[in-house]
């Protein structure tokens, strides 16, 4: 029964505040200035991730009345670095931080997690020591939260995606020793919640603070607990999960440094950017990236039932697909760019 009461909680809490924050906005009048990176539309200052995280916190804390303080003590470093990364983004929200500042504030939850004991323990049953797994663990975590950070740009986009990688999470973590599946149905259904305000027309975006608290939860409840059968190749399984924003973090990072920019203008070089250079519509980009992570939700499913030897060949040959896939983009917007400066010409 609680696993159902849960989600529904979270859902109804954060469809409830995002609601309360887009009447806040609409009477105050409070938008983000338009720019020439976002001169479609006017967003509203305030960001979904309120809504996000008020949810889940709502449905978490229900939980741990539940079950007692065995759960508390478990997840408290995971709800304390994960509302640290939400103040920070916040703030990032709201004012202009200074890059360094932000960085810094990035990798102190990451390493409080490391240090609290979460961590990779193996990689195909080489097993890590405590030195590999602390650093290991903490890129992995460092990473994650940067990347879905440069996700939060097309209607819904980094919302769905999260979605799709926290069902599948929940779905393989089902009855596993820790109530993984109960914070990853929980966490989607208060994404859920803000969803349904993020599709056009957009009525307020999850903003710096959710697309990083999603994706600092989402790199670290996989290695909070076990996954039984996947724990051999769970570094691997969870990067092919993320692979669409890695490859889109990899790629802005390769043409910033090709191109001598800074990180500032990453904005130019995203993948729904090169998307819509190419000629797709918003709505397209979405579906694109959609059918793209369900399939490769599919195939890491596939892959945990195959285990072994059959398990990791498809799942390089997923990560082979996706690069070549990102390479086709990367380039096709390179030719479309080229044509349009020899027509102005």
């Amino acid at each position: 029964m609680k696993n159902i009461m849960l989600p529904m909680i979270s859902f109804l809490v954060s469809v409830c505040s995002v609601k309360l924050l887009v009447w806040f906005s609409r009477l105050q009048d409070l938008y983000d200035p338009v720019t020439e990176y976002a001169s479609y539309i006017r967003y509203m200052i305030c960001p979904g991730s309120i809504g996000v995280v008020t949810g889940f916190c709502t449905a978490v804390t229900a939980y741990s009345f539940m079950t007692g303080s065995a759960f508390a003590e478990k997840f408290l470093p995971l709800v304390v670095s994960g509302c640290i990364i939400f103040l920070v983004g916040l703030a990032g929200d709201i004012a202009v931080l200074p890059g360094k500042i932000k960085l810094l504030f990035r990798a102190v939850p990451a390493l409080i997690t490391v240090l609290s004991g979460y961590g990779f323990m193996e990689i195909y049953s080489i097993h890590l020591t405590r030195i590999e797994s602390a650093g290991l663990s903490f890129l992995w975590i460092f990473g994650c939260t940067n990347a879905f950070n440069l996700l939060d740009g097309t209607d819904g986009q980094c919302g769905v995606l999260s979605v799709l990688i926290l069902l599948f999470l929940g779905a393989v973590y089902y009855r596993s020793i820790y109530p993984l599946e109960m914070l990853c149905f929980v966490l989607a259904a208060s994404v859920a919640g803000v969803l349904v305000y993020n599709f056009n027309p957009v009525k307020i975006t999850l903003g710096n603070s959710g697309s990083q608290f999603l994706g600092f939860m989402i790199a670290v409840i996989p290695i909070a607990g076990s996954s039984g059968r996947s724990e051999y190749n769970k570094f691997f399984l969870l990067l092919i999960l993320v692979s669409i924003p890695v490859l889109n973090t990899l790629s802005v990072l390769w043409r910033c440094m090709r191109q001598h920019r800074s990180f500032s203008s990453a904005s130019l070089f995203l993948l729904d950017h090169e998307l819509q250079n190419i000629g797709c519509s918003r709505c397209q980009i979405l579906i694109l990236l959609c059918a793209t992570q369900g399939l490769l939700c599919v195939c890491a499913g596939l892959s945990v039932y195959l285990n072994g030897m059959s398990g990791n060949m498809l799942l390089c040959i997923v990560y082979a697909f996706m690069i070549l896939l990102a390479g086709f983009v990367h380039f096709a917007s390179l030719a479309v760019t080229r044509v349009q400066k020899e027509n102005t010409r």
